[in-house]
């Protein structure tokens, strides 16, 4: 789809808040926790969840921090000037709310922006949810005023890492029988929390999480060299230590999908059909990994000497 740039303001000094529209076609509803996917060059792909959720859509609206680390989705978001146009993916959902009891909705940083979309589809609906915000600091909360001056405002906590620290364990305790817990975030606030809802008693089920930046955890065996067969034409290639099986697929003219590079959006997941991998990726639950039928190119490896993929 073809959009333009309605819309642009500054949330806070690192923080972006872009309205997206189209001139030619209605734009698809979605619900909380869905995401689009920008194209934003050549080669350059990136997926920004989308905080209005709403079936007739007028606009699409996104809030991006802009990295100085980034490899350039998050700066080329930056320079996106109303008027451009560019074109994008339609909404994609793979952290929907699913019914429950009740809610707990946790974000840190720009992990806000499918949990604030969540917090006003559940108060549209009725729903029982608390939410807590964690932040750097005050100045440094995109959508600070809008939450303080929505009806749910009394629902919301907000802590700041500047001025204290912060018990996880508090925050997932006593869950409630069919709650269910919603957390989105860096790997540091979200990988502790896990820790302390699976210590408090939830269900892996009730556990619902989205990363939006992780560490690419060591290979178990770094010097490992394996070979990636592709079914569908019969092409072997071998994987070096210092390359990804997507870079090396990509070179040989195989397309392979990318966005986020750090195997926690699953742009470039594909169906394993022979061979073991050793999953580095945080975007499939434990389960998916054991079931070893995907991999994600951009990260993961093999355990095995082939694997056998369908791209």
């Amino acid at each position: 789809m073809k959009v333009r740039v309605a819309s642009r303001r500054m949330l806070t000094e690192s923080t972006v808040f872009i309205e997206l529209v189209s001139d030619s076609e209605t734009l698809p509803g979605f619900n909380a926790g869905a995401h689009i996917e920008l194209k934003l060059g050549a080669e350059l792909s990136r997926q920004y969840s989308l905080c209005n959720p709403s079936m007739a859509p007028s606009a699409y609206q996104l809030a991006v921090y802009i990295d100085p680390d980034s490899k350039g989705g998050s700066k080329a978001v930056g320079e996106l000037n109303l008027g451009d146009e560019l074109e994008i993916e339609p909404p994609r959902n793979h952290f929907e709310l699913v019914e429950g009891s009740a809610y707990r909705l946790l974000a840190a940083g720009i992990g806000i922006t499918p949990i604030w979309a969540m917090a006003q589809q559940l108060h549209a609906q009725g729903k029982a949810f608390e939410m807590h915000y964690r932040t750097k600091r005050a100045d440094l909360t995109a959508f600070g005023p809008e939450i303080a001056q929505a009806p749910f405002s009394a629902q919301v906590r907000h802590s700041y890492s500047e001025q204290e620290s912060i018990d996880m364990s508090a925050l997932v305790a006593s869950p409630k029988p069919g709650e269910q817990l919603y957390v989105c975030g860096p790997q540091r606030f979200i990988d502790p929390v896990l820790s302390a809802a699976k210590a408090a008693g939830w269900n892996d089920s009730a556990v619902h999480r989205e990363y939006f930046s992780a560490d690419i955890k060591a290979s178990e065996n770094p010097l490992h060299l394996f070979k990636v067969r592709v079914a569908s034409t019969g092409d072997e290639y071998e994987i070096p230590p210092d390359r990804s099986i997507a870079e090396v697929l990509d070179e040989a003219g195989h397309f392979v999908p990318l966005s986020c590079e750090e195997g926690v959006c699953g742009t470039c997941m594909v169906p394993l059909l022979e061979g073991e991998a050793e999953h580095r990726d945080l975007y499939m639950t434990a389960e998916e990994q054991a079931a070893g039928d995907m991999i994600t190119l951009c990260c993961s490896r093999a355990k095995s000497d082939l694997l056998v993929i369908d791209v």
